[in-house]
């Protein structure tokens, strides 16, 4: 039976651990919102349990204070009672919570409270559940919701909460950037990665502003411009804003790998030792992977690409996407047969994922194996790239 107070106070319980780790490394809100890329009102929320947010937040946090663990076993205790209690079938907007979003476009200045705005939060968490379960694709009309509430309630709301609100319209703006970046339509995430930006440079969320740069810099890759790659790179790095220590230092390798794509020499060994000491013991080696593939020496990638997907923690769409990435490496190196292998890999993940961006990856490396179409593990690829180009549901995803 669902249980929603005993929900509410599991994630008010982790929340006071949060703001107890905080003061105990003499950290205020602004401070942890900096290093986690979040708002100051945001932490206030998460610390009041008002707003649940994704686990690397707490990776990251539990890092940052110290908390050898005990937050990120916190957040995963709290999301199996949350799932335990979740109603069968439930979905973003259970009635309750849809009769209150109606309530408060109706009347935002009478009716947009803190409880409002968390009903609108759990509807942005629920896009990201669907995206993790069934694609990009099927998420956008419920990220697309959170923002036709933010843009309804902003103008009457309350002064004092209408920041929120544009914090979570930029989240929300972010979310639907990166979904269309999977979807490999650029365009549309680069639309929607100027609304995070427009609603974060509204709300005064810094944070943000950095890390909607650092997205721009890595989407520039996916279009091989490393012009732009190195300029948002370098501007994610300057702004008026403290990036966290690993996105800090994943705009340290897109430099580099910028530099690499302009022509310009790069002492690539020193870069990355540079990135992994400002990351404070993140592990960067999927990042790196992609620099040496850049610096024409994709034996490194190769490498660098199974040890980094040997390990855990790798959701199913981005290890389909590094495989597709390391069968690129693969094929560079003339080892057509592990190539193929591995964009197979990174097919199928692409399938379950709706993920578009790898499959064209997966597409680049069928591309560079042509010398070798007569060999059969090639062959095999090129029929599964064709079934799946033909498949219905793939064909509306492209």
């Amino acid at each position: 039976m669902a249980d929603p107070q005993s929900v509410r106070a599991a994630w008010r319980d982790l929340g006071r651990q949060l703001a107890a780790r905080r003061r105990a490394a003499g950290l205020n809100q602004e401070n942890l919102g900096e290093r986690t890329l979040y708002s100051r009102s945001s932490i206030a929320n998460i610390e009041t349990g008002l707003q649940h947010v994704n686990r690397s937040f707490w990776e990251s946090a539990d890092g940052l204070l110290g908390a050898g663990g005990e937050l990120v076993r916190g957040y995963d205790a709290a999301k199996a009672h949350q799932r335990a209690h979740q109603r069968p079938g439930s979905a973003a907007w259970n009635p309750e919570g849809a009769d209150q979003i109606r309530r408060g476009v109706a009347a935002p200045a009478r009716n947009v409270g803190t409880e409002f705005l968390e009903v609108v939060r759990l509807q942005l968490e629920t896009a990201k559940m669907i995206d993790g379960r069934y694609g990009p694709a099927a998420a956008l009309s419920t990220a697309n919701g959170v923002i036709d509430v933010v843009e309804s309630v902003t103008p009457d709301m309350p002064d004092r909460l209408r920041d929120e609100a544009l914090a979570v319209g930029a989240e929300a703006a972010e979310f639907i950037g990166w979904l269309f970046r999977d979807l490999a339509n650029l365009a549309q995430a680069t639309y929607w990665y100027d609304r995070a930006m427009e609603y974060a440079q509204l709300c005064g969320d810094t944070s943000m502003q950095g890390f909607v740069l650092l997205r721009k810099s890595q989407m520039a890759y996916e279009s091989r411009s490393g012009h732009r790659v190195r300029l948002f790179a370098r501007a994610a790095i300057e702004g008026p804003w403290r990036l966290s220590p690993r996105f800090h230092a994943e705009a340290l390798l897109q430099i580099a790998r910028g530099d690499l794509m302009v022509g310009q020499t790069v002492d690539l060994d020193r870069a990355v030792g540079q990135a992994r000491e400002v990351a404070g013991g993140d592990d960067l080696t999927l990042r790196e992977a992609s620099c040496w593939i850049e610096a024409a020496q994709p034996e490194r990638a190769v490498q660098l690409y199974e040890d980094g997907l040997t390990g855990e923690g790798v959701s199913l769409r981005d290890a389909g996407y590094f495989r597709s990435r390391q069968a690129v490496a693969l094929a560079r190196v003339e080892e057509p047969d592990l190539a193929a292998d591995r964009a197979q890999q990174a097919l199928s993940a692409s399938v379950r994922t709706g993920s578009l961006r790898t499959r064209r990856t997966v597409e680049e490396t069928h591309s560079l194996l042509r010398h070798w179409e007569a060999r059969e593990a090639v062959a095999v690829l090129a029929d599964a790239l064709s079934r799946v180009e033909q498949s219905p549901s793939q064909r509306q995803l492209g």
